[in-house]
Parts: C-alpha cells; sequence; structure tokens
C-alpha cells in the first residue's frame, strides 16, 4: 500500500491539477478534521465544514500560489468557510424592515422593554451617521452591512481587497466613537 506523499510546501513551477490538491487534502484530512473540529466543536458539524472547504479548495485550485505552504492556504479556506458560515446564519436569524419604521426583527426570544419610538430615534440618528461618513467608507461599510464579502465589495468598487478591509474597519471605529459621544449612558452600561 503507497501512502501519499505530502508536501508542507510545494516546489511546482505550474499550479496544482485538481487531483493534486484532492491528494493533498487526503493526506492532510486527519489533521484538517481536527482543526475544523475545534472551530465547531460538533463532530458533524466538523465534517461538514471539511466538505465544504475541500469542496472550495478544489474549486479554487488554480487560486493556490506556487512555492506556498498547502496545508496554511488549505487551513485558511476551513477558516474562512466557518467564518463565513457563522456570518449566513446570523444573517438569517436578523431580517430588516424596510418600511418608514425600520423595525429590525429577530428570531431571539429576548423581548426589549425599551419605548419603540427612541429606538426609532436610535435608528434614524444612526442612519444621518452613517450618511456623514466620507464617502468611501459609507459606500464600503453600507455594503458589508447589507451582507456583501470583502471580495465582492472590492469588485465591485474596483478597489484593492486591503483597501477596503481598511475602509469598513476605519467606518467602524468612526461609528462606534460617534455613537459613543452621541449616546454615553450606552457605554456606561457596558
Amino acid at each position: 500500500m503507497t501512502k501519499n506523499k505530502l508536501y508542507w510546501w510545494i516546489p511546482s513551477k505550474e499550479n496544482l491539477t485538481s487531483k493534486e490538491i484532492a491528494d493533498q487534502v487526503i493526506a492532510l484530512q486527519a489533521t484538517a478534521y481536527n482543526f475544523a473540529l475545534s472551530y465547531t466543536a460538533n463532530a458533524e458539524d466538523a465534517k461538514d465544514l471539511l466538505q465544504e472547504s475541500t469542496f472550495r479548495a478544489l474549486k479554487n485550485h488554480e487560486k493556490f500560489k506556487k512555492g506556498t505552504n498547502f496545508k496554511a492556504w488549505f487551513f485558511t479556506i476551513i477558516k474562512n468557510t466557518f467564518i463565513n458560515g457563522r456570518r449566513k446564519d446570523q444573517k438569517k436569524k436578523k431580517a430588516i424592515d424596510t418600511t418608514e419604521d425600520m423595525i429590525v426583527l429577530t428570531n431571539n426570544k429576548e423581548i426589549s422593554t425599551e419605548n419603540p419610538a427612541h429606538q426609532n430615534i436610535q435608528v434614524a440618528s444612526m442612519q444621518e451617521l452613517i450618511n456623514n461618513l466620507n464617502e468611501d467608507l459609507r459606500k464600503s461599510f453600507v455594503l458589508n452591512f447589507k451582507g456583501y464579502t470583502y471580495q465582492e465589495i472590492a469588485d465591485m468598487l474596483h478597489t484593492p481587497l486591503w483597501t477596503i478591509k481598511s475602509r469598513i474597519f476605519f467606518a467602524r471605529k468612526a461609528l462606534k466613537t460617534l455613537l459613543l459621544e452621541e449616546y454615553p449612558e450606552r457605554a456606561a452600561k457596558k
């Protein structure tokens, strides 16, 4: 029985084929499963995560850069697949009513005792704060809030990925500062 040869650093002059990627994934299967399990804390979810990540690795095999660490590349796919799955789960739990009231609906069983009129004022002031952001920050932030991935936003705005990540980071930071200034009682509760 021949054991698959695993290359941690792939020294090829060309990109790997999907068969070569599959061989590398098989060689990493036990380690990758444990890595996925560390994220999910559930055996079945870890298997699902590993399956989805393997599919993505095979689908995007041409993106594997020659001379780079295959294990790190594949584990990054596992991590990103997990994070994206969590984001989708969070978005499924929340729906935003786009009527004039802009009510946020959730599956959460917590019941708010706050005055709905006060919440509407807060939503309106939040929208005003967002509108006052620099145009580049605002566009990136709003698209991210709507559920677009960083890469999708970068493609839409014809901007490098790292620039989009920076803009969203600075927009969040600015909004947090402005919100704490506008609602200091919220900061005291935390």
